[in-house]
């Protein structure tokens, strides 16, 4: 009984770790090469984001797509950063990371921004190439909103904003990070159990 109450036990510890984290690749949900990505996907509004088939573009893009033939891409011919913000209002996430890839230009600056209420919380900065990905691992816990602000690069634009980022695998977490609830089936088991072990106790005594 002692063994079997020391299992329950470890279980009911363990089992905040027992979620996983979810990766975004941005393959499935019929993706659409230049559109916008899908409202809803992963949970999440996504502004100033887009699809892109690895198929179509300059090296960046191709590179920048590390899994599958889709990524996500800023359009920065439109006003404003991209956003990543959750599809229910008053729900939080964890970002995890994900990979990142100039589009067309050398040395892009790609500022991270995580927002809670508005409020910044987390920042990160990364300097991007063309040539190859850069996997950005980080822990924005109990965001709500993520903003990300590409500038700079080096080259001839043609008078052309070419301000591009490629972004893959977005690997995120939708547990509170401050409270994860204990699934019940286990935690009435070890109350249950533990109630057992009590009145036998008493019944020895």
């Amino acid at each position: 009984m002692k063994k079997f109450l020391a299992l329950i036990m470890f279980l009911l510890l363990i089992a905040p770790l027992a979620h996983a984290s979810l990766v975004l690749t941005f393959d499935d949900g019929a993706p659409i090469d230049g559109a916008n990505i899908t409202t809803g996907y992963g949970g999440f509004l996504w502004e100033n984001m887009m699809y892109n088939d690895k198929t179509d573009g300059p090296p960046g893009f191709e590179i920048g797509t590390v899994s599958g033939i889709y990524a996500a891409f800023n359009n920065p011919w439109y006003p404003g950063a991209g956003r990543v913000t959750r599809a229910i209002s008053g729900d939080v996430f964890t970002f995890e990371g994900a990979y990142f890839t100039a589009g067309w230009q050398e040395n892009i600056k790609l500022e991270i921004k995580g927002l809670v209420g508005g409020v910044q919380s987390y920042i990160s900065t990364l300097t991007l190439s063309t040539d190859a990905a850069t996997l950005l691992t980080c822990n924005f816990e109990n965001i709500d909103e993520l903003i990300l602000t590409a500038t700079g690069g080096d080259g001839d634009v043609s008078n052309f904003d070419r301000t591009h980022f490629i972004m893959d695998d977005f690997k995120f977490d939708t547990e509170a990070a401050s409270s994860v609830p204990i699934p019940s089936t286990i935690g009435l088991l070890g109350l249950g159990l533990l109630g057992l072990s009590g009145v036998s106790r008493k019944k020895q005594a």
